[in-house]
């Protein structure tokens, strides 16, 4: 891959991790108050400091209820998921020479946790372990789309060869 492009490509992966990052730990806050929590000076706003160990709890407590909430549970189960899509995508691409499904979904693995835990230590939302199974599942089908594309581009380059 060309220097330039590489380059561009690691901006814009940057900039998802920002926009990800404000998504998942700023989103309840302001600046201001966000400030006030990094310095322990401010309780959390709207979050006790809670935890859900139990793997499949918070899906299966979503997937039951009914109507309008229905739908806003379903749209904060599959953001989990849609929300790490790029992390895996950009993880086969940029972080590993060698990239393979365990690193990937390691490295996703890693970042919801890390996620997760500020998001405890501050107050900013809950500790989730469905939160990391699902933002891990989303790492997954973007390293899985990755993996395609660069099947699907090799493919294309070993043709061109060979027909020249």
């Amino acid at each position: 891959m060309q220097k330039s492009m590489k380059g561009i490509l690691w901006g814009i992966f940057l900039l998802y991790l920002l926009l990800l990052t404000y998504q998942l730990l700023m989103k309840y806050y302001s600046i201001s108050q966000i400030g006030r929590l990094l310095l322990f000076q401010e309780e959390g706003l709207f979050f006790l400091k809670e935890v859900n160990l139990v793997p499949f709890h918070t899906i299966q407590s979503y997937v039951q209820i009914e109507g309008t909430t229905f739908l806003s549970a379903m749209r904060n189960l599959i953001g989990n998921v849609i929300g790490f899509v790029p992390f895996g995508f950009f993880a086969g691409l940029l972080i590993f020479k060698r990239p393979t499904w365990l690193k990937v979904i390691g490295a996703t693995f890693m970042c919801s946790l890390f996620y997760e835990t500020v998001q405890y230590i501050f107050t900013l939302g809950l500790f989730d372990v469905d939160d990391l199974l699902l933002n891990t599942l989303g790492g997954a089908i973007g390293y899985g789309c990755y993996w395609i594309m660069k099947r699907y581009l090799e493919r294309l380059k070993r043709n061109r060869i060979t027909t020249v």
